[in-house]
C-alpha cells in the first residue's frame, strides 16, 4: 500500500512539473534587423542591391528618424528592377502606422515607376511583403516574395 502511495505521489509531482513548464511564456524574439536583411539577401535572388544610409533612407521612405530604433534597407542599385528590402525596428510600436504609411507611399512610387517602364516587373511589386510584429516592420519586393515571407516569419 505504501509503495502505491509513493508511485501515486511521484506521478502527481511529474504531472505538476509538466503543467508548470508547459505554461511558461515563450521568450519574445528580438532579432537584429541586419540579420533579417542578411538572410534575405543570402537566400533570395535579388537584383544588385545598394544599402541605404540615413540620408538615402529619408529620401526614399521619408520616415522620422526619432521613431526608428534600428533599420537595414537596400534598393536596386541600377534602378532597373523594383527589388528592395527595408527592415525597421521601431522605438515604440505605437508609431507603426507612420512607417506603414511611408512604405505604402514607397510602394506606390514603385508602381508608378514600373507599370509603364518595365511592366514585367509588376508581379514583384503586386505581391510584395509587408510584415509587422510588435516593433518590427519589414518590406520586401523580390521575385520570391513567398519565400521572403517564410524567412521573415522564421525570425519571429
Amino acid at each position: 500500500m505504501q509503495k502505491f502511495i509513493y508511485i501515486l505521489m511521484g506521478a502527481f509531482i511529474l504531472t505538476l512539473l509538466l503543467i508548470v513548464t508547459g505554461c511558461e511564456k515563450s521568450e519574445a524574439k528580438n532579432p537584429d534587423v541586419n540579420d533579417i536583411t542578411g538572410k534575405l539577401i543570402d537566400e533570395i535572388d535579388f537584383a544588385t542591391l545598394t544599402e541605404l544610409d540615413d540620408d538615402m533612407l529619408n529620401f526614399f521612405y521619408k520616415i522620422d528618424d526619432d521613431i526608428i530604433d534600428s533599420y537595414s534597407a537596400y534598393i536596386c542599385g541600377s534602378a532597373g528592377f523594383p527589388d528592395e528590402i527595408a527592415a525597421f525596428k521601431l522605438s515604440d510600436g505605437a508609431d507603426a502606422q507612420q512607417v506603414k504609411n511611408a512604405i505604402d507611399s514607397r510602394r506606390e512610387t514603385l508602381v508608378g515607376n514600373f507599370k509603364d517602364y518595365r511592366p514585367e516587373e509588376m508581379p514583384k511589386i503586386d505581391s510584395s511583403v509587408l510584415f509587422t510584429k510588435g516593433n518590427y516592420i519589414i518590406f520586401v519586393v523580390s521575385g520570391e516574395n513567398d519565400k521572403a515571407a517564410d524567412i521573415i516569419k522564421d525570425f519571429f
